[in-house]
Parts: C-alpha cells; structure tokens; sequence
C-alpha cells in the first residue's frame, strides 16, 4: 500500500490533473522550440552547402514548417477554447490528438534532419581542428562551403550532430516519444474522448436526403 500514490482522495487527483494540463501545454510550448531549433539548423546548413534550391531538400523542409504551423495552431485553439481553472487562472484545452501530432512531428523533424545531412554529420571536422598546424588549412579549404565562416559551419554541424546523433540528443527524441505514455494508448483515449457526433450525423442526413429525392 505504501506505493499507492492517490487513493480515495478525489481532491488531491482533480490537483494533480490540473498540473497534468500545464505540464501538457508546456510540453507543446518546448516542443515547438525545439522544432524551430531543428528547422533554423538545417535551412542554414541546407543554404550553405547550396542545396536550399533543390526541390529535394524544400519539400523536407516544408515537412518541418508545416509541424511547427500545425502545433502552433493548436496551442492557438487551446488558448482561445481555455476556462477558468478553480485557482482563478485561464487553462489551456488541450486534446490528447495535440500531443499525439507532437510526438510524430518530433519523430520527422529528426528523420528529415537526417534525410537532409545525410553522412555529412558523421564526416566533418570539428572548430577546434583549425587551429592545427596540419590540417588545419584543409579543414578550412574543405568545410567552408557558402558559410559565413568555416568555424561557423563546423559548430552549426555539431549541434546538428548533437541534435539527431548523440547519447543526448537520442535520450530526448526517447522522452519525446514516451513521456506521456505509448502512443496508441493515447490514440484509444482520444477515442474514448471525442464526443463530436456531427461527422456521423451529417452522413446520415445526406443518405437519408438521397432516400426522400426518390
């Protein structure tokens, strides 16, 4: 017993749900940052290896813009759908298919930072490499490309690098995925939640329209 969190406590949970809607909208919050942080990344990066033109890398880029556009929009709505919360503060109403589209736009702004760096974030140089006496020179004859600077390109590289490819960056892209839950579970909540019966209501009164024509 002594691991039961809640238990007859109706009070103490309605608190802890109440959390639960911030700890939601603030996730949206972070998660839309962190998509911007991964499209600024590759639209430079794509800009100074002169690859920003291709039809290619836009349409990918255009993936990571459209997640960003869609889940601004979200927390859009669930500002204006909000109520006033029994603390007196305006809360966001948030549906469970807002986090399920965070999580798939998290999973493709990864893959598409991938699909458009390719093995370059695993061949470069590093900033500290120009500052060698022997290659050095190379690294900043090879790594420069339309980049302001060869330093500047070298880091932008590794934060993407850091972004899609080390222990950290995989951790995060982990806790994006599961932190509230497996993502099925939450498709079935969204079922059980979304009382809207007009999709099936407005069939139903077209065929029914279709019958009385006859």
């Amino acid at each position: 017993m002594e691991r039961v969190f809640v238990y007859k406590n109706p009070q103490l949970l309605a608190g802890i749900m109440y959390i639960h809607t911030w700890a939601q909208y603030s996730t949206m919050l972070r998660l839309i940052t962190k998509l911007e942080g991964f499209l600024g990344i590759a639209q430079l990066l794509t800009q100074y290896g002169g690859r920003n033109k291709t039809a290619a890398a836009q349409i990918q880029l255009s993936s990571l813009m459209q997640d960003i556009e869609i889940l601004r929009s979200c927390i859009q709505v669930a500002e204006a759908k909000g109520y006033l919360s029994p603390a007196g503060t305006w809360a966001p109403l948030l549906s469970a298919a807002y986090r399920v589209h965070s999580i798939e736009a998290s999973d493709r702004a990864e893959r598409t930072m991938e699909g458009l760096l390719t093995s370059t974030l695993m061949l470069s140089a590093g900033a500290s490499d120009l500052t060698d006496a022997q290659i050095g020179p190379l690294v900043e004859r090879y790594f420069r490309g339309g980049a302001p600077s060869t330093q500047a390109h070298l880091r932008l590289m590794a934060i993407a690098a850091d972004m899609v490819m080390s222990p950290f960056g995989k951790r995060s892209q982990l806790y994006e995925r599961l932190q509230s839950g497996e993502v099925d579970r939450m498709r079935q909540r969204l079922y059980g939640q979304y009382q809207d019966p007009a999709p099936a209501q407005r069939m139903l009164q077209f065929i029914k329209r279709m019958d009385d024509d006859r």
